[in-house]
């Protein structure tokens, strides 16, 4: 299987949404897409926001066999907002 590795901003929406457009732009036509978000919880919002937009793209979420619950919910003692605007 072909699979691509990419990087992609992972503190805002828009940015994530917009990264993700410009790659599936080249390879939509000849290519299934299908998008497994395993990154934060923005890059999978963008995710999905792009999925919806296109429904010919495929959206999965993969289980976590294993969970690290020792660091994995300290939080960083804030609220992080953002207002999605999709260019």
């Amino acid at each position: 299987q072909d699979v691509i590795s990419f990087e992609f901003p992972v503190d805002s929406i828009t940015d994530c949404v917009s990264r993700l457009r410009e790659l599936i732009g080249g390879l939509q036509k000849k290519n299934n897409i299908i998008l497994a978000p395993m990154s934060t919880k923005l890059s999978t919002i963008a995710a999905l926001l792009v999925a919806e937009a296109n429904h010919d793209i495929q959206l999965v979420y993969s289980v976590p066999g294993e969970y690290n619950t020792h660091d994995y919910s300290r939080g960083i003692g804030a609220i992080y907002c953002e207002d999605i605007v999709l260019p």
